[in-house]
C-alpha cells in the first residue's frame, strides 16, 4: 500500500477558505441585525417591540385596580344637617295671644292686680326648666288651668274684659310691667274657694305670697319679702 501525498498547498487553503467563511458568515449576521434595527426605527414603536431585549410592561390600570379596593361611602352633608338645623322662629304673635286668652278665662272679673298676677305666673313658668319654654306650652299644658278642660275653644265674649288682657300680655310679654319685681318667683296660685289640700303636694314646698281678689298666691319659702300690695 502506498503512501498518499498531500498538497500542503491545498491543505491550507481549504484551512484558509473555511476561515473566510466563518468571518462572512459572522459579517452576514451583523449586517442582518443593523438591517433589522434600521428597519425597527424606520417602522416606528411597534417594530422595536420585537427586537428590544425588555419590553416595557403596560401601563397600570388604574381605574381598573381601583375597583378592588374597598372605599367608605360619601358623607351625606344634608343628613347630617338635620340634626343641628335650627328650631322654628318662635311665633310672638300667638305667644302674646296666649298670654292674653289665659288672663281672661283666669281672671276676666279679677282686680287688675290679679290679671297682672296671672300672667306673672304664666311667665314665670315659661322662664322656669320645670315646664314648657314657650308660654303656649304652659296655658295648654296637661291640668294646668281649668278653663283649658272645660272650654278651650270658647272665645272672649266680654270686649272690655278681653281688650285689658290683651293689653295686659302686651305689657308683662314685653317687660313693660314695672311692677314685675313684685312677681318674681310667683309660679302657683288657686281660688279662695277652693277646698284645703287639693294643692297640698306642691303647697308643701311653697309659702302664701299674697291674696289679690278671690287668688291666693304662692312663692318659694326663701323669697320671704312681703308683697307691696
Amino acid at each position: 500500500m502506498g503512501l498518499r501525498t498531500v498538497d500542503c498547498r491545498a491543505w491550507r487553503g481549504g484551512r484558509l477558505d473555511a476561515r473566510i467563511g466563518r468571518a462572512s458568515l459572522g459579517a452576514a449576521r451583523r449586517a442582518l441585525a443593523s438591517a433589522a434595527l434600521i428597519g425597527s426605527l424606520v417602522a416606528g414603536p411597534a417594530a422595536a417591540k420585537d427586537i428590544s431585549p425588555n419590553p416595557p410592561k403596560p401601563a397600570l390600570d388604574i381605574a381598573k385596580a381601583a375597583k378592588g379596593i374597598p372605599t367608605k361611602p360619601a358623607l351625606d352633608i344634608a343628613k347630617g344637617a338635620k340634626d343641628i338645623s335650627p328650631k322654628p322662629a318662635l311665633d310672638i304673635a300667638k305667644e302674646v295671644q296666649c298670654l292674653a286668652i289665659n288672663i281672661y278665662w283666669e281672671a276676666a272679673f279679677e282686680p287688675e292686680a290679679g290679671k297682672y298676677g296671672v300672667a306673672h305666673v304664666t311667665m314665670n313658668r315659661r322662664d322656669d326648666p320645670r315646664w314648657p319654654g314657650t308660654v303656649c306650652g304652659v296655658v295648654y299644658e296637661k291640668r294646668a288651668f281649668s278653663w283649658t278642660i272645660t272650654h278651650p275653644n270658647r272665645k272672649p265674649a266680654n270686649a272690655g274684659a278681653w281688650e285689658l288682657a290683651r293689653i295686659i300680655a302686651n305689657k308683662v310679654y314685653f317687660g313693660l310691667d314695672k311692677g314685675r319685681e313684685l312677681w318674681r318667683g310667683v309660679t302657683f296660685y288657686h281660688a279662695d274657694y277652693v277646698r284645703e289640700g287639693i294643692q297640698s303636694a306642691w303647697r308643701k314646698r311653697l309659702v302664701e305670697y299674697v291674696q289679690v281678689g278671690r287668688h291666693i298666691f304662692y312663692r318659694p319659702a326663701y323669697a320671704k319679702a312681703k308683697s307691696k300690695f
